[in-house]
């Protein structure tokens, strides 16, 4: 299953890109949310989508908007991963549509189950 992970740190990209690799799952990175948002609309898309709140061009905040927006992306799941642990932001990102919230620095076995929780919940939709 395609994750996106829209991360425009290249050092947690690269990190982020080898342990979903070796998870089992394949990785589509991409450094800004407008990339973001065009890699939704790939051939094979992805479903799961690992989105940082503060990226250059679009912001997170704003790719999970449009991503609710369209019908043919909206069932995506989008789990936000970012610095931004206040409880506002939080709040701001879980009611925006967001499935999932994980904090940086993030735990690696945490963030393992979250992905795997994840495809389960999209293997129950497209099955």
């Amino acid at each position: 299953m395609k994750v996106l992970i829209a991360e425009d740190d290249n050092t947690t990209s690269e990190m982020l890109t080898e342990s979903i690799r070796k998870w089992g799952f394949d990785p589509v990175p991409v450094d800004d949310g407008d990339k973001a948002l065009k890699a939704m609309y790939m051939v094979s898309r992805p479903y799961i989508v690992l989105l940082d709140w503060n990226m250059p061009v679009k912001n997170g905040l704003d790719v999970l908007l449009a991503i609710r927006k369209d019908d043919k992306i909206k069932n995506t799941y989008v789990i936000m991963l970012t610095t931004m642990g206040d409880t506002e932001s939080v709040t701001k990102a879980i009611q925006a549509g967001a499935n999932d919230y994980v904090v940086k620095p993030y735990d690696s076995a945490d963030l393992q189950l979250r992905l795997m929780k994840a495809q389960r919940a999209i293997n129950k939709i497209i099955t």
